[in-house]
């Protein structure tokens, strides 16, 4: 199993919401979430290295979320569980450094503080919970491989289209 997360990056004073995609490891689709990473006003390709606003940093040879254990935090905004991505902390083209990044719901649904929210639920988040870690001691898997791809070519309306068309 591997994960895609995928948004289009714009200046923009509204929230940009895109989509965390997990595929079974000949490709297929397993789950598509809704999901966003860094503020409103601060989700553009020049923010990537901006601490504690921007999205996530792009980096070429992705990240892993740690799915061996979770994390139940009290930080305000996460208030639950929650996964590390490695490796932390990751050093950008300049030196900048980001930290602590994690995957976890987005209580507020107001974007996140660097880390790749998810928009579910309590409920569906605790489903995910459960689904998440089945599907990865199936896989024995205790990370999965997460690549970050900001402005894709095909849009995800068009891959959901066709996964619902495969299903029926």
């Amino acid at each position: 199993m591997y994960a895609v997360f995928t948004m289009v990056l714009l200046q923009s004073s509204q929230l940009q919401t895109g989509h965390l995609i997990f595929y079974s490891d000949n490709g297929q689709i397993m789950r598509v979430i809704p999901a966003t990473s860094g503020m409103a006003g601060y989700q553009c390709q020049k923010c990537q290295w901006k601490r504690g606003r921007g999205p996530i940093p792009q980096r070429r040879d992705g990240y892993e979320i740690d799915v061996s254990g979770r994390y139940r935090l009290a930080t305000k905004g996460i208030e639950g569980m929650a996964y590390p991505l490695l490796p932390d902390p990751v050093v950008g083209p300049k030196n900048q450094v980001r930290s602590e990044i994690m995957l976890h719901r987005d209580v507020g649904m107001d974007g996140s503080a660097g880390c790749l929210v998810l928009h579910l639920t309590p409920s569906e988040y605790q489903k995910f919970n459960t689904w998440i870690s089945e599907a990865a001691k199936k896989d024995h898997q205790r990370k999965v491989p997460l690549k970050v791809q900001y402005n894709p070519k095909t849009p995800i309306q068009l891959l959901i289209k066709l996964v619902t068309r495969g299903n029926k």
